[in-house]
């Protein structure tokens, strides 16, 4: 596995801090040029860093994909069970 370069790191840190980005907000958020900002957006989704959804925007002709971090199964896997026990704890 490579290491990340300081752009990707950069645009993955400001992903985590914001929830998600547009390649628009990346762009404008990073100081990154358009098509390195792309390129670094899907290699950090073939890496399995990020997750996208595409979604209509009212302006917009086409979807637009929204980028979110990806989410580990540990971490789904703690949150089920804190939302069970607390489910669990409503029906006594």
């Amino acid at each position: 596995m490579r290491p990340r370069s300081d752009a990707r790191q950069a645009l993955l840190a400001d992903i985590r801090s914001h929830g998600h980005a547009r390649l628009v907000d990346v762009v404008e958020r990073t100081g990154l040029e358009y098509g390195k900002a792309r390129q670094l957006l899907a290699d950090s989704v073939r890496a399995g860093d990020l997750t996208y959804t595409l979604q209509r925007a009212a302006h917009a002709l086409r979807p637009v994909a929204v980028y979110e971090p990806a989410v580990e199964l540990e971490e789904m896997a703690g949150d089920c069970s804190a939302a069970a026990l607390e489910l669990a704890a409503c029906w006594r």
